[in-house]
């Protein structure tokens, strides 16, 4: 188990674990099942070692969150698991998915690798649709570009209750329905039209769906069989 998480012993195991700020989406799950949580992430940094990323650029990360990485939304898992990584590397952020610990319950994380001197946003399959995955994504990158370099911030998938929260999930919320298409959300009453938007503006129907159950716009019930559903192989 030491040699797993890198350290010498369970009291530089038990520092490590206290030493970083760490930011939680929910107060609700601070301090929940820690060591599970250390061991998913602590995965994650291990898949990292093999990602070969360039230095750090902000300006290109966030051009590629608005048109390359967007675009992949649309595609299957089989393509965007792929191409999600090697896009990122190339702005400097390493991308890894790491498979569900029972009791982290952690949909994503992002933090600063020093040893690697790049960030790193890992991700879980914890919701299991599209929908999720992707605001996710954009919901750490958003920490990425806006928020402490040194920080950890852990997801839990709960309600936003800081500052950093919320800016970075209405950064998430922009970017893949921008402001200027809000007012038409209110008009999607069928499936078919549903499709429609989602193609218009290049996103995939399930992140649509969520958007709109998240907004009260339609019940949580309704139209779940337009998102995309994950599993592990």
């Amino acid at each position: 188990a030491l040699r797993f998480f890198g350290v010498g012993s369970v009291d530089a195991w038990r520092e490590a674990l206290s030493t970083p700020t760490v930011q939680y989406r929910s107060n609700k799950a601070k301090g929940k099942y820690p060591g599970f949580v250390a061991a998913w992430l602590r995965m994650g940094e291990l898949q990292a070692e093999a990602i070969d990323c360039q230095s750090f650029n902000g300006q290109e990360f966030r051009r590629l969150l608005q048109h390359d990485i967007r675009a992949l939304t649309t595609t299957s898992s089989s393509v965007w698991c792929k191409r999600l990584p090697e896009l990122c590397a190339q702005a400097g952020v390493a991308v890894v998915i790491t498979k569900e610990v029972p009791k982290a319950a952690v949909s994503g994380a992002k933090r600063w690798l020093p040893k690697k001197e790049t960030h790193l946003i890992q991700l879980s399959l914890k919701f299991k649709t599209d929908d999720q995955l992707w605001f996710s994504f954009y919901h750490e990158a958003a920490h990425v570009l806006l928020h402490g370099k040194r920080k950890l911030y852990v997801d839990y998938g709960a309600g936003d209750e800081t500052d950093e929260e919320r800016e970075a999930s209405a950064f998430a919320r922009d970017i893949l329905i921008p402001p200027e298409h809000k007012a038409e959300l209110r008009h999607l009453r069928s499936k078919m039209s549903i499709r429609r938007f989602a193609s218009s503006i290049g996103v995939s129907p399930g992140i649509v769906v969520g958007r709109l159950q998240h907004d009260g716009l339609i019940p949580p019930t309704h139209c779940n069989d337009l998102k995309t559903r994950y599993v592990w192989k």
